[in-house]
């Protein structure tokens, strides 16, 4: 086995045993199973990535917390209600307009170092509310 191969032997069986070692003696939150055990994201719009077993302690735990526990089946029928809920309310979000003030009042908070989701929660509105306003709007920002 060349040096390539081994390393990424190692890095892959690292990754396998930090995920293990998270996973050992917890269980399901919603059944109590502990077969096929996987990380949920409770709120999917807060997620940032599904890559964090090789990440730095900080960053894992930083987005291990807004996760819970589930088993397989518990995940998936979690994420179909999810999607469901997502597309039969997505004409009501659409349709959903802001005023100019909280406009640009999320504006003045991503230029002050909030990201546009942040600055969106902390006025009390929807991203995709926003993200539908700005594009009705036609304006560019960063």
């Amino acid at each position: 086995m060349n040096r390539k191969e081994y390393l990424k032997n190692y890095q892959k069986n690292w990754i396998k045993q930090r995920r293990l070692n998270f996973f050992n003696n917890k269980s399901c939150i919603q059944c109590g199973s502990a077969e096929k055990l996987e990380l949920d994201h409770i709120d999917p719009s807060k997620k940032i990535t599904h890559r964090i077993w090789s990440r730095n302690e900080k960053f894992r735990n930083e987005e291990l917390s807004k996760c819970q526990v589930l088993c397989e089946k518990c995940h998936k029928q979690k994420t179909a209600q999810y999607c469901k809920d997502l597309f039969t309310n997505k004409e009501i979000k659409s349709s959903q307009t802001i005023s100019d003030d909280i406009f640009y009042r999320v504006i003045e908070l991503n230029n002050n170092g909030f990201t546009l989701r942040e600055a969106c929660e902390k006025v009390g509105i929807l991203y995709s509310t926003f993200s539908s306003t700005k594009s009705r709007k036609k304006r560019i920002f960063k």
